[in-house]
């Protein structure tokens, strides 16, 4: 997979950001500065840091939110809060620190892609589309930034917006396997599936354990009416990502048009188990059982 961006920035030059991030910025920046003054904060950012090493997200969090209050557009503290929300599941905090984060940072790209991420995870997809898209203007050949963008334009449904970005990125970096997989399943929404087999066949050659390339090549011998063999695929995927709730889905599809009602409802539950709040799923499950 591509590396991020290569920044080239002098060493010298980045130890005086880190300086004037650490030590100077909370002096011109901070609301409340008084009520700390910088070896405070620099003390207490160690500190943090240390916890936040230690796995102690709890503690490394108080810390951070006790600067970040102190010094509301520090940086380099909305980047360690976000990243604190994260590991914590606070996605909205986190999807939070981010906006705040691409305002204040000289590095807005760094925020990129957990920003259009963090919305990704709360299912709010015209905000992920709003945070890839300010990621993408930053570097519009920044193939993660493509990616990102593409699938929130396949997320809300506009397919050929979403071709036109993957192919972007596919001419950009050919071996980029999310790229690929993202074309698979525009060509697959779109019924064409010889181009959708040509390419994933590819992908599945050079990454066989892909977890979404898996799912994608399921969902494909699905649609060419290969249920059988679609079951592989999918199957091989639950034993790699066995939280990754689509191929669950996908599962019970086919066992419903297989008259496997028995088998869906299982899937269904699953699905539920790891995601309770999908009214879709809970709405099939109930139809299933005559509810």
């Amino acid at each position: 997979m591509e590396s991020k961006p290569l920044r080239i920035i002098a060493p010298l030059a980045v130890l005086l950001l880190f300086y004037w991030a650490i030590y100077v910025a909370p002096l011109m920046t901070g609301k409340d500065s008084a009520i700390l003054n910088a070896e405070q904060a620099h003390e207490i950012f160690d500190e943090s840091r240390f916890q936040l090493h230690e796995k102690k997200y709890q503690e490394a969090l108080e810390l951070t939110e006790r600067l970040n209050k102190a010094f509301p557009q520090n940086h380099i503290y909305l980047e360690q809060l976000a990243t604190i929300h994260h590991y914590l599941g606070n996605f909205k905090e986190e999807a939070d620190a981010w906006e705040r984060y691409m305002l204040y940072s000289p590095t807005p790209l760094d925020a990129c892609p957990q920003f259009g991420e963090a919305y990704r995870a709360l299912n709010r997809i015209p905000e992920m589309f709003e945070a890839c898209k300010k990621c993408y203007e930053l570097d519009p050949r920044n193939t993660y930034s493509i990616f990102f963008l593409a699938l929130s334009y396949e997320r809300l449904g506009q397919l050929e917006k979403a071709q036109e970005l993957y192919e972007k990125g596919v001419e950009i970096y050919p071996i980029y396997p999310d790229l690929r997989i993202g074309l698979t399943r525009i060509h697959i929404r779109l019924g064409n599936l010889a181009q959708a087999r040509a390419i994933i066949t590819k992908v599945y050659e050079e990454y066989p354990d892909n977890v979404d390339g898996l799912l994608a090549m399921g969902v494909l011998l699905r649609a060419e009416g290969r249920a059988g063999e679609a079951k592989m695929f999918l199957e091989r995927g639950v034993e790699l990502s066995p939280r990754y709730t689509d191929f669950y889905i996908v599962l019970a599809g086919i066992a419903e048009s297989e008259g496997n009602r028995e088998d869906a409802v299982a899937y269904y539950d699953k699905v539920l188990e790891l995601a309770p709040d999908n009214p879709d799923i809970e709405s099939k499950r109930k139809r299933l059982l005559g509810g």
